[in-house]
């Protein structure tokens, strides 16, 4: 049964995956890449981390970005949230901090999924 998700539903599913497609626009033409990200349930925001290339240069051209996010069992169970954004970019203690806050909630989303405790 094909039906849309509510929106406790969508951020449930966030919160229970860290991998993702980050889709940006550069030259005018669309870019998919997958992502490891944290959804902060607290903050409702989506951290990831990325060093310097291609993606984080179109970014801070044009900041609208988009996140998807699929949970696959089969070809007739599964589930699929779409978030759009903006990306902002942190540095220094800030940058620090939320590298610390999304390494931690990584680890968590690992262990709960593969039934480890952090």
């Amino acid at each position: 049964m094909r039906r849309n998700m509510n929106q406790e539903e969508c951020k449930a599913l966030l919160g229970q995956n860290y991998i993702g497609r980050l889709s940006y626009l550069s030259g005018g033409h669309p870019f998919i890449v997958p992502i490891t990200f944290y959804y902060d349930p607290d903050t409702h925001s989506i951290t990831s981390y990325s060093s310097e290339g291609h993606k984080i240069q179109e970014m801070r051209k044009n900041t609208a970005v988009c996140l998807g996010v699929d949970e696959i069992a089969s070809i007739a169970n599964w589930k699929s949230v779409l978030v759009q954004g903006t990306f902002e970019e942190l540095s220094r203690i800030d940058a620090k901090h939320m590298l610390h806050e999304f390494s931690d909630g990584v680890k968590k989303v690992i262990a709960t999924i593969y039934g480890e405790h952090p």
